[in-house]
């Protein structure tokens, strides 16, 4: 699999983009255009390199994290306590003893570790780039946002025991009521 990608990776380059200059520019000569088409075909070689490598060690990162205690240990807690609440699990019943307990740092570690294998297979599987330390910034931006509307809120026209009160943020310039929320301005 790593090789097929590899191989598609390598020849996007070169040809296509050889032929394309020669219909934007019917003017190029044969010896331009093959000028074009080796340092495209040496680009393509780089890129199924850093391709092979990046893969190869997803691959590598995968396998140590399936083979990690800390997985095992998830794994224990959401089969014993979480998906079919249990006196003690298969994984227990084998070691002989209990599983060591879980901790919350386990699932923060394991998904910081999960970013290192799947931004490289998602680029190079579906050709597009996609970074998560962006959406995440995106998501703390957009949930500051939320917790600073929500802690920020004045009270409108409220009478105990009638309607939802009409409430706005100054923080936010935005106005939320019981039929919608609305940016102000």
């Amino acid at each position: 699999m790593i090789e097929a990608l590899v191989q598609t990776e390598h020849a996007h380059w070169g040809e296509i983009t050889a032929r394309n200059m020669a219909s934007l520019n019917p003017e190029l000569t044969e010896l331009e255009l093959e000028g074009i088409k080796q340092s495209e075909d040496r680009f393509g070689e780089e890129r199924a390199t850093m391709a092979r490598m990046e893969l190869n060690k997803a691959i590598s990162e995968a396998k140590s994290i399936i083979a990690s205690p800390r997985l095992t240990a998830l794994k224990n807690h959401r089969d014993k306590y979480l998906a079919h609440s249990l006196a003690s699990t298969w994984r227990e019943k084998k070691a002989g003893e209990p599983m060591r307990p879980v901790k919350y740092a386990y699932t923060n570690e394991l998904f910081e570790k999960s970013i290192t294998i799947v931004e490289p297979l998602h680029r190079w599987v579906t050709g597009k780039g996609f970074s998560i330390a962006e959406s995440q910034k995106i998501s703390k931006k957009c949930a500051a946002a939320l917790w600073n509307g929500c802690t920020n809120l004045k009270m409108v026209g409220h009478v105990p025991g009638s309607h939802p009160p009409w409430c706005y943020s100054d923080t936010h310039d935005i106005t939320f009521s019981p039929y919608g929320t609305k940016a102000n301005g």
